[in-house]
């Protein structure tokens, strides 16, 4: 586009030009010529091209305010693709005073209108669609997550999260990987034929288009969206991550239509269950990093602990339980005890529970936690 670009700018230039000195005269002219000049201006301003640029796919470091701008010159679409942490940093505030504006981001996610009016810059895109994709140190996100504006605000929420287990220490510094040809061509393949017809001529209907569920994909997708709901809150199993679980069978029907338009192409008119059965077992994989990943989100991980071990008493009503009985119900919170002991005995001296002893026939008594009366009533109030 380099030659029409520079083409359309010197238009754009000298009818600029030829603009300032129809005004320039206008000053100096006659009150008889003074329409004729008025009539020259909006011919010229009328017949001037807009500004051509090279669309854009992706960027990777932007300010919230670069980012509501990028969207509006590509159609409404942007991708945010790093390996740096760059982009979280400015999410925190790094160059506004510790508050980041979130809500081109949430809006990008859920398609709602983004209007910006401020003093020299105005944005509209009426269904803004952006996707993300960063690869980052958890330690960076739990760094950033401790002022709680990314989870209060929703945002950690509309991430799918993949921890994979550290092989550092592990490696063989002579082993060579090389990526084989086959996968290399077919990735190169399948990104050409997404960006086929992209982007799209002027004047073309740019709106998105829907994929409807068919029959047998919207009964998968309502038996695990049930699935989710029944164990969520407090008590639930997804009790401590409710607010990603919420969101959860939105992304897997998005990552259902994916999968479809990767098969099937850019036509596809509908999302099978196959694609839809997919996306649900991928959706069961990611509930498992997420609860690690959200594991590093707390501030305050042994307040945050403390608080699991009460939500879950009081939801199964558990007025005494063992060590044991608590691990086993928040396994993914407690691989290690000395986390669970430490929760344990921030509760005890809140007096939240006390441990006592239970006699055993034939055995040695064990050691039980019993929950004060007054947390189980809901007289005590959780934060």
């Amino acid at each position: 586009m380099r030659r029409d670009i520079a083409r359309t700018e010197a238009i754009r230039s000298t009818t600029q030009k030829r603009i300032e000195g129809l005004k320039q005269s206008a000053a100096k002219a006659k009150a008889e010529e003074l329409q004729a000049i008025r009539d020259e201006i909006e011919k010229e301003e009328l017949s001037m091209p807009d500004e051509l640029r090279a669309p854009e796919l992706f960027c990777e470091d932007s300010t919230p305010e670069t980012l509501q701008r990028l969207v509006a010159e590509n159609g409404g679409r942007m991708g945010v693709i790093s390996d740096e942490p760059g982009l979280f940093r400015t999410l925190g505030g790094l160059y506004s005073k510790g508050v980041a504006s979130l809500d081109v981001f949430l809006k990008g996610h859920v398609g709602s209108a983004l209007k910006v009016a401020r003093a020299g810059r105005s944005v509209f895109v009426p269904r803004p669609c952006i996707s993300m994709s960063l690869a980052i140190q958890p330690d960076i996100v739990a760094d950033l997550a401790g002022s709680n504006q990314f989870r209060a605000s929703g945002l950690m929420a509309r991430f799918c999260y993949v921890i994979p287990v550290s092989n550092v220490g592990r490696r063989d510094v002579r082993a060579r990987h090389p990526i084989p040809s086959t996968v290399r061509d077919g990735y190169k393949a399948a990104v050409l034929a997404l960006l086929e017809g992209y982007p799209p001529p002027v004047g073309a209907d740019n709106e998105p288009r829907p994929l409807p569920l068919t029959n047998e994909a919207e009964e998968l997708y309502l038996d695990f969206a049930q699935e989710i709901e029944d164990n969520q809150g407090d008590g639930g199993e997804y009790g401590p991550i409710t607010d990603w679980t919420s969101k959860l069978p939105g992304a897997t029907a998005r990552i259902a239509a994916l999968i479809e338009i990767a098969a099937g192409g850019l036509g596809v008119a509908t999302v099978g269950q196959e694609s839809m059965r997919a996306a649900i077992r991928l959706a069961r994989l990611l509930i498992t990093h997420t609860q690690a990943a959200f594991g590093l989100l707390g501030a305050n991980a042994e307040e945050s602990n403390a608080i699991a071990i009460l939500r879950w008493a009081i939801g199964k009503q558990q007025g005494e339980f063992t060590r044991r009985e608590v691990q086993r119900a928040l396994a993914h919170r407690f691989k290690d005890v000395n986390a669970l002991r430490k929760a344990l005995e921030s509760l005890a001296e809140g007096g939240c529970i006390r441990f006592a002893r239970r006699g055993n026939e034939k055995a040695r008594s064990s050691v039980v936690i019993r929950v004060n009366p007054l947390v189980l009533s809901g007289m005590s109030t959780l934060p």
